[in-house]
């Protein structure tokens, strides 16, 4: 039986098409690899201006339309409404976000130990250790996740004290965050609210652990557990 050759041009045709095809596998790897960037950014971007500015303006507009508003109510709406335009700068990038974030974790640690008031809330505070050995990459995220919870013992625990616990160790970070207010049903929860679903992306970004026990009635309780050394 008679075999046929393929010609050179064929040949020519063939290599062409396997090079096209191949740097389109690169282009589409790439498109889809930017795809997942752009997802990862836009989650980021939402956390920002949930966990950010938002929050503060909020808070700003509860102080203003208080009943029983006063000269103290109204300069802490105007400090609130400082803090929100501070934060939307930053998230524009009119200033250097990791210095400033190192600086607020920092910041938010100090007032946390001498028992100051946080996110209109009053803290009592206990930290154990030092927060210097953190590293900064952990700092905005611990800042975010620490913030958020005192936040919301201000939002719906109908109390404004919270208990909040730092033990900084070499190799391990706990936190807690307590109050003694009207706690809820964990279970009915929609599991994409925002404020809790942001808390856990962000200790699964540091390999750690946040978990919130409560219940009508008896308080809540956000705990959160991260490794400090990577294995831990």
């Amino acid at each position: 039986m008679d075999t046929q050759e393929n010609k050179p041009g064929e040949n020519c045709r063939d290599s062409l098409l396997a090079e096209q095809l191949a740097s389109l596998e690169v282009v589409v790897n790439g498109l889809e690899q930017r795809l997942d960037d752009l997802e990862s950014e836009n989650s980021s971007i939402r956390s920002d201006i949930h966990d950010g500015f938002l929050q503060d303006a909020q808070a700003a507009l509860m102080f203003l339309r208080s009943p029983r508003a006063t000269e103290g109510t109204i300069a802490k709406a105007a400090a609130a409404l400082e803090t929100a335009i501070l934060k939307a700068r930053r998230l524009l990038g009119q200033q250097e976000q990791d210095v400033s974030r190192s600086q607020d974790f920092m910041g938010l640690v100090s007032a946390i130990q001498s028992e100051a008031l946080v996110e209109s809330v009053a803290v009592q505070g206990t930290v154990t250790g030092s927060a210097e050995g953190v590293p900064e990459e952990f700092h905005e995220p611990l800042w975010r996740i620490l913030c958020e919870a005192i936040r919301n013992v201000a939002k719906h625990s109908g109390t404004l004290v919270a208990e909040v616990m730092l033990e900084f160790r070499e190799d391990m970070m706990k936190a807690e965050v307590k109050d003694r207010g009207s706690g809820f049903d964990l279970e009915s929860v929609p599991g994409d609210r925002f404020g809790i679903s942001s808390m856990m992306a962000r200790a699964a970004q540091m390999g750690g652990q946040l978990w919130i026990e409560t219940d009508r009635g008896m308080g809540t309780s956000v705990r959160l557990r991260v490794p400090l050394k990577q294995g831990l």
